[in-house]
């Protein structure tokens, strides 16, 4: 090996393995739901479920999604889904099961912290499997070599959503807002709006 001229290379990897850390560091990933409480050209004020309100700047990249409710039986098999959950004595439950638009498959896959109440996890994975058991209902999920079953109830919110390139933002919607976190403030990467008016279960 020659290391004088894989040292380049050497130096360009590790700068940018230590700028993706560093914007890594910067730049939290972030939900804010709450209502749209005032609009002033790039930045939207939202009233969170605590009363707080928080300015978030919108992007020329920010993209706005529209959900719409469906029903557990409108699932295919094979979609690609987000499913946010908790687990209770060792079993997962629902919060809601999000079917995403094809062009989103394998986006975020895998399991991860979510922040929609104490303790739960957002998994993103594909249907395998609807159960309909006289003991219990739910979807049977997987990535790549992980199987997971979760519980679903009627309680339990069903929507899909689209980008609408259409869709507008007003002062009095109920939305959640994807955001980056950093020290310059809240930075919008998707927002998510319901047809019917109310707060995305997301």
């Amino acid at each position: 090996m020659n290391f004088a001229r894989s040292l380049p290379r050497i130096i360009v990897a590790s700068i940018v393995l230590s700028m993706s850390l560093y914007k890594s560091a910067i730049a939290e990933e972030v939900r804010i739901r709450g209502q749209v409480i005032n609009l002033v050209k790039n930045t939207v004020e939202v009233q969170n479920s605590v009363g707080q309100n928080i300015k978030v700047s919108l992007g020329d990249e920010f993209k706005i999604l529209v959900y719409q409710d469906i029903k557990l039986s409108d699932l295919e098999s094979n979609d690609y889904l987000s499913i946010p959950s908790v687990t209770i004595k060792g079993k997962n439950h629902a919060l809601g099961v999000h079917v995403f638009p094809e062009a989103f498959r394998g986006f975020n896959e895998g399991k991860i912290d979510w922040d929609l109440i104490l303790g739960s996890k957002m998994t993103n994975a594909t249907l395998a499997q609807l159960i309909d058991r006289s003991d219990d209902k739910g979807i049977q999920v997987s990535y790549g070599d992980e199987t997971y079953f979760y519980s679903v109830t009627e309680a339990t919110p069903i929507t899909t959503f689209d980008i609408e390139e259409d869709a507008t933002i007003n002062i009095g919607q109920k939305i959640v807002i994807f955001a980056k976190k950093s020290k310059n403030g809240y930075t919008a990467e998707f927002v998510g709006i319901h047809k019917s008016g109310k707060l995305p279960p997301i």
